[in-house]
């Protein structure tokens, strides 16, 4: 099967590492990938150190595609325009395509099958792309291409009912998918919905597996997440601030950024100041700081099923605190972490007792890794892309 991934974002982050980590595997199977990203991703992947190799190797096979930037640059909408009508020239033009496997910009492929014989797969990377996807304000929307899109919401049903799949990257985006559908008057698009059994993590080839000594560990707590509301940095500032007042012998690495990094920086400044807390910013990789950590903290809303930074904090021998909701309990159970709220108390007290007992939080650690390998194997995620791709293009046009 002859098919086109289109990857388009600003920068590595979950999302973009999972499809890059996919097609590392898929290159090694049978059939034929073509990779087409934007520049912007092109760069930040060319250099990354674990997906230079993927890139060019690509990259040399004539196996990768990669759309300019505009001419003209700062015009706004009109930029969203033309790399729309870019990306649909050359998935109309490029090759001819069994199926277009589209992640985080999904209405140029829509619209391109009505012009071609390719079968169209969308992939739904969280919570927040659904109101997008149906022409509905989302409480963050930071791509102008999408928004652009928006404006022609009497279209949506019609182009929605074009897509021949569409993948959700969790089961709580797949019912709000549902949800969606319904409220829409498509319910009969649900067949077309589809959610991988297990999601994908992909380990760093770049580790050294003698970075995993027990006694190399310290009393370190790392938070990785992009600084805006679902996310809850603020939450965990004010834990985290409380917290190290009380344990002095303990430190954090806040790796990040975004709209409430103010905010943020401002609860969290009597720690830096003293050495306690370390400020990162965005980073390539959080590896280097997992290998050290004993604790990782998520407190994601409405999932942090299946964020990439806690399979790669779980790979890393980290004991997890997690927000508990949507599929997180998958992840995270008494072995390896626990489950807390929204209440900045509770989740004060749950971070407490993670770490009272270091023999606890090291058996944890070990934990997290043993069921990471144990429960979420690659190779079952491949499988199962595949088998979608195999029932997509069978099924008429």
């Amino acid at each position: 099967m002859n098919t086109l991934v289109v990857l388009f974002a600003k920068k590595l982050s979950g999302a973009e590492k999972r499809t890059l980590r996919y097609l590392s595997l898929c290159t090694l199977s049978s059939g034929r990938y073509t990779l087409l990203l934007n520049r912007g991703i092109f760069d930040c992947a060319i250099g990354d150190e674990e997906f230079s190799d993927l890139v060019c190797s690509l990259r040399d096979n004539q196996n990768l595609v990669v759309i300019p930037n505009p001419p003209i640059r700062f015009l706004g909408r009109l930029n969203a325009w033309y790399t729309a009508g870019l990306l649909l020239h050359m998935i109309c033009n490029r090759g001819a395509y069994d199926l277009v496997h589209s992640i985080m910009i999904h209405y140029p492929n829509l619209v391109a099958s009505l012009f071609t014989k390719h079968k169209t797969l969308c992939e739904v990377c969280g919570p927040q792309e659904v109101p997008m996807l149906f022409g509905k304000p989302a409480s963050r929307v930071n791509n102008r291409m999408l928004t652009s899109w928006l404006r022609f919401q009497w279209l949506r049903p019609w182009i929605l009912r074009h897509g021949h799949g569409y993948i959700c990257v969790s089961p709580s985006v797949l019912r709000k998918f549902e949800i969606a559908l319904d409220e829409s008057d498509l319910s009969g698009l649900k067949s077309n919905l589809h959610c991988p059994v297990v999601p994908l993590y992909v380990p760093n080839s770049n580790i050294i597996e003698s970075s995993f000594v027990d006694s190399s560990k310290e009393k370190l707590i790392v938070y990785a997440s992009s600084f805006y509301g679902r996310k809850n940095p603020v939450l965990f500032a004010r834990v985290l601030a409380r917290f190290l007042k009380k344990h002095t012998d303990w430190k954090a690495a806040v790796l990040g950024g975004g709209e409430l990094e103010a905010e943020v920086k401002e609860i969290l400044i009597d720690a830096t100041v003293s050495g306690q807390v370390e400020l990162i910013g965005r980073v390539a990789t959080i590896y280097p700081y997992l290998v050290r950590s004993k604790v990782y903290v998520s407190l994601i809303t409405p999932d942090n099923y299946p964020s990439q930074s806690v399979f790669e904090a779980m790979y890393c021998k980290n004991a997890l605190l997690c927000t508990d909701v949507g599929d997180t309990g998958r992840m995270v159970g008494d072995e390896n972490g626990i489950l807390t709220s929204f209440e900045e108390d509770d989740v004060l007290r749950d971070l407490e007792r993670l770490v009272d007992d270091d023999l606890e939080l090291t058996a944890k650690g070990k934990a997290s890794r043993a069921r990471l390998l144990r429960e979420f194997p690659s190779s079952l995620y491949v499988e199962n892309i595949h088998a979608i791709y195999q029932k997509i293009a069978k099924e008429e046009k």
